[in-house]
């Protein structure tokens, strides 16, 4: 079984189009789920993490052809925010994960600010060139964010702790960089 309280991972109400994230109804089981819920959406529903709501889930699996918009809070806490081909993540709402960042689908970044935080292992970005509105690095000064893809921040990178690993495979442009006193840039 996957990690977390339910026996299989809870998923959206197949009968609904748009869906708020944070009611209860909208999952099976029933209850939105936790930060140690591993949570798959099927492309029947679209959810939404509306302003205001926080959602944390352990790990996000999101199934070819819906569209989760985040203009709330949206935590990742045990494993990668995977984004599946044919999928759209979307809104203007904060991220944090502490697991990779997958993308081979869509992400529109909105204004959002995508954090990585994870403090016990490294973190990577993998498969389609993204864009970030803001990206924030807040990890263990001996940890690293590793970018593995052509990756773009319209507004602002920020390293506070932890360092950022630029493979040969991986790109990184942005228009402003703010590192704290124990980061570092590695090109590989």
């Amino acid at each position: 079984d996957p990690p977390g309280t339910h026996t299989s991972p809870p998923h959206t109400n197949p009968n609904q189009a748009a869906v708020d994230w944070n009611l209860d109804e909208h999952w099976y089981p029933r209850g939105v789920p936790t930060s140690s819920d591993w949570v798959a959406i099927y492309p029947t529903s679209d959810p939404i993490i509306g302003s205001g709501t926080t959602a944390e889930v352990s790990l996000l699996d999101m199934e070819s052809g819906i569209t989760l918009t985040n203009n709330g809070s949206l935590s990742v806490t045990g494993g990668a925010l995977f984004i599946n081909t044919g999928t759209t993540v979307m809104g203007n709402g904060q991220y944090t994960l502490f697991g990779d960042f997958l993308n081979l689908g869509t992400f529109n970044p909105g204004t959002s600010t995508m954090t990585f935080s994870l403090t016990t292992s490294n973190q990577g970005l993998f498969g389609n060139p993204t864009s970030f509105y803001n990206l924030v690095i807040d990890k263990p000064s001996d940890k690293r964010i590793v970018n593995n893809i052509a990756a773009s921040v319209i507004n602002s990178l920020t390293v506070n702790s932890g360092d950022l690993e630029l493979r040969s495979s991986g790109t990184l442009t942005c228009p402003q960089l703010t590192l704290g006193s124990v980061t570092d840039l590695i090109n590989d």
